[in-house]
């Protein structure tokens, strides 16, 4: 079927959205024009697709394609206030510290990791040894031990990884 009406939206800095001008990308203009009803916008009933088209940078594309029917009444009233929640997949690094020739988790050690941007972010293991870099950018990042507990010595190897979102590709798990 064709749509009726094709909306581009973004969302806020609290990944919510709304059926109003405010999160329209480009304005009414270049968009179907909004539904007005008693107490603001919203969509007549029927059948609402909703589809991520860009993510966040770190954030991997959602591909899947969410189906909401718009139906029933409140107390004789047609507005029906409907919420699809979508979960984000952010790109994450995941490390283990342990000492060497054994399976020992060495918590308190410091690590930097240096984003595409230059920015950087340091990070120490928990108590299991383990941390995690999480909203991976776009690009080329490196990841350097800057600092271990009393008795070790900093390990100088420097990580070099690649995030190419091009590459990256998510599909909804199988369920049996």
């Amino acid at each position: 079927h064709s749509p009726a009406a094709v909306w581009r939206l973004r969302s806020n800095t609290n990944g919510y959205v709304a059926l109003s001008p405010n999160y329209l990308v480009g304005g009414e203009s270049n968009n179907s024009p909004l539904y007005i009803c008693n107490n603001g916008y919203g969509i007549p009933y029927g059948v609402v697709t909703i589809q991520e088209v860009v993510a966040p940078e770190g954030y991997l594309l959602n591909n899947t394609i969410y189906t909401v029917p718009i139906n029933g009444k409140l107390n004789g009233v047609t507005q029906v206030t409907q919420t699809k929640e979508v979960a984000d997949v952010a790109l994450s690094l995941n490390l283990t510290k342990v000492q060497s020739d054994t399976n020992t988790p060495i918590a308190g050690a410091t690590f930097r990791h240096t984003r595409p941007d230059g920015t950087t972010e340091d990070v120490k293991t928990d108590s299991q040894g383990k941390l995690s870099f999480t909203g991976l950018q776009h690009g080329n990042h490196t990841v350097q031990e800057i600092d271990v507990p009393d008795g070790y010595v900093v390990n100088t190897n420097i990580i070099r990884f690649n995030v190419d979102l091009s590459l990256i590709h998510i599909s909804e798990p199988t369920r049996h």
